[in-house]
């Protein structure tokens, strides 16, 4: 797009060329998938610079359908007068409305190039700040993911404390069972991470849709053989199953998860 604005700039072509707008909404879209925040300086110069270029548009648009109605007016009344000798003078304020007209154009069009070099540097601005944010944002899915990887490696050396959890097995066929979420769950949603949430909210749709691999490494608790943990990362969920339903206890972190068994240890 740069370079054909250029080109119309040393071809002494109207700056303004018909890709642009839809160059500007696929910008927006990039900046919208990447959620690039839309208050920047750029954001709000360049949609200034837009609509400066619409409003300038119909302006010289109107001058010069003006100009025009007023130079075949003056055609007409010269024609009459060539007809009719005797008819009066065309007025000699009709040729300095024409004047005053062609000057207004010269001017109106040059502001429109001057803003769309000002639309098209803001553009770059723009552009330039939606891929900042677009490598910002893979950087740290990238850096995320490695962090996540590295905790879920490290998940898997580390266990719960032995004398919490029965050597049970715990069953891994069941029906379908409606999950139930306690009020002790609901209220703790708030201060789970919500990346922790999602996968306990999803975990527990697998298990009470029996799922069999949901149930693969969960054990009962020692203390309340009703109740079983299952790991979710660093974060344990106890749960129990009873009545067809599958209630969800709490999802707590592994270093909590003492003081969450002697809570679930009433039920």
């Amino acid at each position: 797009l740069d370079q054909i604005l250029e080109s119309r700039d040393r071809l002494e072509l109207p700056p303004a060329d018909f890709a642009e707008d839809l160059f500007d909404q696929r910008l927006m879209e990039r900046a919208e998938s990447s959620n690039n925040p839309q208050s920047t300086p750029e954001y709000a110069q360049l949609q200034a610079a837009t609509a400066r270029a619409d409003e300038l548009e119909k302006k010289l648009a109107a001058k010069e359908l003006a100009l025009k109605n007023t130079q075949l007016a003056a055609a007409k009344k010269i024609r009459k007068t060539a007809v009719e000798p005797s008819a009066p003078q065309a007025p000699a304020a009709a040729d300095a409305e024409v004047v005053a007209l062609q000057s207004a154009i010269v001017a109106l069009k040059k502001e429109v190039k001057e803003n769309h070099q000002d639309r098209n540097r803001y553009r770059r601005l723009f552009r330039n700040a939606v891929s900042d944010s677009e490598a910002a944002a893979k950087e740290n899915l990238e850096i995320r993911a490695e962090l996540e990887a590295n905790l879920a490696a490290t998940e898997e050396l580390v266990d719960d404390a032995p004398e919490l959890l029965s050597d049970e097995l715990v069953a891994t066929n069941h029906p379908v069972m409606v999950p139930v979420f306690s009020d002790r769950f609901k209220s703790s949603l708030s201060r789970l991470p919500e990346a922790v949430t999602r996968k306990t909210v999803h975990l527990a749709g697998r298990l009470a849709a029996g799922e069999e691999a949901a149930f693969q490494g969960s054990k009962r608790l020692v203390a309340n053989r009703k109740i079983v943990r299952q790991r979710i990362g660093a974060y344990r969920l106890l749960f129990m199953m009873k009545d067809k339903e599958l209630v969800v206890l709490e999802c707590v972190h592994r270093r909590d998860l003492v003081k969450a068994v002697g809570r679930c240890s009433a039920f």
